[in-house]
């Protein structure tokens, strides 16, 4: 594991970190979180949640600011989707 999310309070309960990073150890092999389904509002409405963006020095406004859109992400998620079909399933999509 290369890198774990903060540990974050909703409402009154706090969540235990998750993974956000791999890589393994003898091969040249590494993944991350991506979520191509967020667009950006979602992605607005998140960096306003995310607590430990201020404590880490981050301006949260000044980032949600900067969010866009990607005409990308679409075709991404698309993409990995026809990959688990044929893959994981043996389904050709």
């Amino acid at each position: 594991v290369t890198a774990w999310s903060q540990r974050q309070q909703v409402n009154d309960q706090w969540l235990a970190p998750e993974i956000m990073g791999l890589r393994h150890r003898h091969l040249p092999i590494v993944g991350v979180q991506f979520h191509p389904e967020f667009d950006a509002s979602a992605m607005r409405g998140y960096t306003g949640i995310w607590p430990s963006l201020r404590s880490d020095g981050a301006d949260p406004e000044a980032l949600a600011r900067t969010v866009i859109d990607t005409p990308a992400a679409a075709a991404i998620l698309a993409r990995f989707g026809r990959f688990v079909m044929e893959r994981a399933v043996g389904v050709r999509a």
